[in-house]
C-alpha cells in the first residue's frame, strides 16, 4: 500500500468518477439548506452546489520553502523528515526509538471507509485514499528574510545592492 505509486490502492466504482492513465475526475453534489427569516416566519430553501475534482496519480516532486529553517518549526520539521528518511534510531533507558509520523493527519491517521461483506467496518490510512507525496521524497529548501543574512549574501555574490534596503 505505497502511497506514493501512480495508481491509487482504493478504486472507486461510481458513474460519479472515471479514471483515466493520468488522472482521476469525479463530480460530487454538495446538499445545503438555506435559511432566510422574514417577518412572516423562516423560509428553507434546499441548495444544492456541483463540485468536479481531478486529481494526477502521478505524484510529483514536491518542495517546501520554509521562512526560518534555523528555527525551532523548521528544524523540527526538517529533522523529521531526515530521520524518518534514512531510518534513524535511538536508544532510549525504554529500548530503541525509530521515527514516525504519529502527529502528521495524512501519514498517521486512518478513515472508515465502509463496510465489509462481512459486516466489518473497513479503515484505510489517509494516505493510501489518494496519491500524495510521501514526506520523505520532500525537497526542503529556505528563505530568510534576515537583514544581516540578506546583505552579507547580497556582497558575498557581489551582486548590485537591492532598493529595498540601504547597504552599509
Amino acid at each position: 500500500m505505497a502511497s506514493s505509486s501512480s495508481t491509487p490502492f482504493v478504486r472507486v466504482e461510481s458513474a460519479n468518477c472515471q479514471y483515466t492513465e493520468s488522472t482521476i475526475e469525479s463530480t460530487f453534489q454538495y446538499h445545503t439548506t438555506r435559511v432566510v427569516e422574514t417577518e412572516r416566519g423562516v423560509t428553507v430553501r434546499p441548495e444544492t452546489t456541483a463540485y468536479q475534482f481531478r486529481t494526477q496519480t502521478k505524484v510529483p516532486k514536491t518542495g517546501v520553502l520554509l521562512v526560518g529553517l534555523g528555527g525551532n518549526n523548521g528544524t523540527t520539521v526538517t529533522a523529521g523528515i531526515i530521520a524518518n528518511r534514512e531510518g534513524i534510531t535511538w536508544r532510549t533507558r525504554k529500548g530503541v526509538e525509530r521515527p514516525n509520523y504519529f502527529g502528521s493527519l495524512t501519514q498517521a491517521a486512518t478513515v472508515r471507509l465502509g463496510v465489509t461483506e462481512r459486516g466489518e467496518d473497513y479503515h484505510l490510512p489517509v494516505k493510501d485514499l489518494l496519491p500524495m507525496v510521501n514526506p520523505v521524497a520532500l525537497t526542503v529548501q529556505r528563505h530568510d528574510s534576515d537583514f544581516d543574512v540578506i546583505t552579507f549574501r547580497t556582497f558575498h555574490a557581489e551582486a548590485p545592492p537591492s532598493n529595498d534596503f540601504d547597504v552599509p
